[in-house]
């Protein structure tokens, strides 16, 4: 019993909504609880392909809005202001300032991602990533699962993709074999085989001989894999729920004079900078000179996130929160129009794995 819902509701007291957990860029299947369409859990949905019925701790108790202080509506400099007057102040920012810059969350969806797209070509503008949790990978966890050997380049799958690893754990109780690469933590350390400094170290050791199919992790994989001609999952995969999606997006330099900061992260200090912040839960520090406008929790709304390995899939609300917060894609659709620029129009398609 979990101990956010506990005292909450009753089972039949909830109502029930597929979604998919934005914890990390597996992208588990989950389903959302909510009772008067206020949030009060999630549980693991059913997916051989991604999670197969698995939820991890992180995802289940740490990605839900709950106590934390919600962006409700729109602020000017910390002065509350209508959606019209935000986007005006927003709007006039970005097309006066000397020098701006687009800094999009890997966690926004990628309708979100395509409206800033139009933005950035719009204003000439660089669009960027920050933090710098994108990849890609080429394959399918169920390659990874039907692997005989994987191989993880410094790559701690344990903390950062917790599920992936139980799904590395499935390979391995078939009979696959686990190879660490590199420095640094390794989660799976008791199911690893042999943990080898550096990738000529292993081929070294006979890993030309490495029994197929072979799956390989972590930075430098398309390298090792055509030297051991891999084909399993391959590449390094992103940590972030829509990090194979910003993968090929520089790492912001927030060094722009004005800053439009897309999703809810705990940005750098913004000292002197001016910003224009889409978010849903309140800043933990002042952001400068600041327009806040407030967006809705990803499980509060519909889009679309890509997984790790490249597969698109729905999100869906499950609860919504009170007051004047948009969907991620609204919100930067309203303010293209407000900027003048022509917005995508797609709502987000199903997508529903």
């Amino acid at each position: 019993m979990s101990r956010q819902y506990r005292f909450k509701a009753r089972p039949w007291d909830l109502q029930r909504a597929p979604s998919v957990c934005t914890g990390c860029a597996v992208g588990c299947n989950i389903e959302l609880h909510a009772r008067d369409h206020s949030l009060q859990r999630m549980v693991p949905r059913e997916n051989m392909a991604i999670n197969n019925e698995w939820l991890c701790d992180h995802g289940r108790f740490d990605t839900l809005p709950l106590g934390t202080e919600r962006l409700r509506e729109p602020s000017i400099d910390s002065q509350r202001a209508s959606w019209e007057q935000a986007l005006d102040a927003a709007a006039k920012l970005l097309r006066t300032s000397g020098r701006a810059e687009i800094v999009a969350s890997p966690s926004l969806t990628n309708e979100a991602l395509n409206v800033l797209r139009a933005i950035a070509a719009g204003l000439g503008l660089p669009l960027t990533v920050w933090p710098a949790k994108a990849g890609k990978t080429r394959g399918s966890i169920a390659d990874l699962v039907a692997s005989t050997t994987i191989v993880l380049l410094s790559l701690d799958v344990w903390s950062e993709l917790p599920v992936l690893a139980l799904r590395i754990r499935e390979a391995l109780t078939s009979g696959a074999k686990l190879y660490f690469v590199g420095t640094g933590s390794n989660g799976l350390a008791r199911d690893t085989a042999a943990t080898f400094a550096s990738a000529d170290e292993l081929l070294a050791s006979g890993g030309e001989g490495l029994a197929g199919p072979v799956s390989i992790l972590g930075v430098g994989a398309e390298d090792l894999a055509q030297r051991l001609e891999a084909t399993g999952l391959i590449g390094q995969p992103p940590s972030a729920a829509n990090g194979y999606a910003m993968a090929e997006l520089p790492e912001a330099s927030f060094r722009a004079d004005a800053l439009l900061l897309a999703g809810n992260e705990d940005w750098p200090a913004l000292d002197g900078k001016h910003a224009v912040q889409l978010r849903w839960a309140q800043p933990a520090t002042s952001a400068g000179q600041a327009i806040l406008l407030p967006i809705t929790h990803p499980y509060e709304q519909t889009g679309t996130v890509t997984n790790l390995e490249g597969r698109v899939q729905e999100l869906r609300a499950g609860g919504k929160v009170a007051d004047e917060a948009k969907p991620d894609w609204l919100a930067l659709a309203e303010l293209a129009r407000a900027l003048g620029l022509a917005a995508p129009q797609e709502e987000p398609k199903a997508a529903l794995a």
